[in-house]
């Protein structure tokens, strides 16, 4: 949809361009959902998390249901991909939490909603099909949301789970002073895959750990009508009233 609006968007205005910068439609999202809304399951639990999906308009908004949902059957999905890849070498790769492996992830992601766009069975085990490795991973994975944060399911909202724990480099020494240096953490909507960057890494779901540096509307009819944010804010003293003010 992102490309749509840039391409109609023949008298651009900062606002438009605002809306661009959070822009939180999925395009694998669009593509790994058809696998979810295809599915025949049993459970009427698991049946219930395929209607969220059903109605679902691949927004990763953050006071969505249906996007906590996905980002879990999207990491088990990818989980099985990986595992017939690289053997033993999957688990580590699924707890690493730095920035070496999740990024193998997002390539090897990437690839997966390629390959499934274009019913491209062929890396996947011997009588397996996207299909078949969906209807495992879509329960394993609303199992794993239900025993995290419980059986109901409207409580599991993207916002709530997906939050940003920004950490000052001096918060672990000074303990008693932790809640003065850590920023405030911030739901967020979004994914890796969006505008609206906000990554989370699969060894760590879903807390964000990779936002936009920094965001620029420039207006070159008006420089004053010009705009930019940064995550947090602009001082890096935590006494300042300018450390987070530009979190919302």
């Amino acid at each position: 949809r992102s490309w749509n609006r840039l391409s109609e968007m023949y008298e651009a205005t900062a606002e438009s361009m605002r809306s661009v910068h959070g822009e939180c439609i999925s395009m694998p999202a669009q593509v790994l959902s058809k696998l979810i809304v295809q599915l025949h399951p049993a459970d009427e639990f698991i049946t219930k998390a395929q209607a969220k999906i059903i109605d679902w308009n691949c927004a990763m908004d953050s006071d969505a249901v249906a996007p906590t949902i996905y980002s879990a059957f999207r990491i088990k999905l990818l989980k099985r991909f990986v595992e017939h890849l690289v053997g033993p070498l999957c688990e580590v790769m699924f707890t690493a939490t730095g920035r070496g492996a999740p990024r193998h992830l997002g390539e090897l992601a990437t690839l997966m909603a390629t390959l499934v766009k274009t019913d491209d069975n062929a890396m996947l085990p011997s009588g397996k099909t996207w299909h078949s490795m969906a209807a495992d991973a879509f329960t394993e994975a609303v199992s794993s949301l239900k025993e995290r944060f419980g059986d109901d399911m409207d409580g599991w909202i993207w916002g709530t789970v997906h939050r940003t724990f920004p950490k000052h480099p001096l918060s672990d020494l000074f303990p008693h002073f932790k809640k003065q240096l850590d920023p405030p953490a911030v739901g967020m909507g979004g994914d890796g895959d969006t505008p609206l960057a906000a990554g989370f890494s699969s060894g760590k779901p879903f807390d964000v750990t990779l936002l936009s540096v920094l965001r620029y509307v420039y207006d070159t009819a008006d420089w004053d009508n010009s705009g930019w944010a940064v995550p947090l804010g602009v001082s890096g003293h935590p006494a300042s009233a300018h450390y987070a003010d530009q979190s919302d």
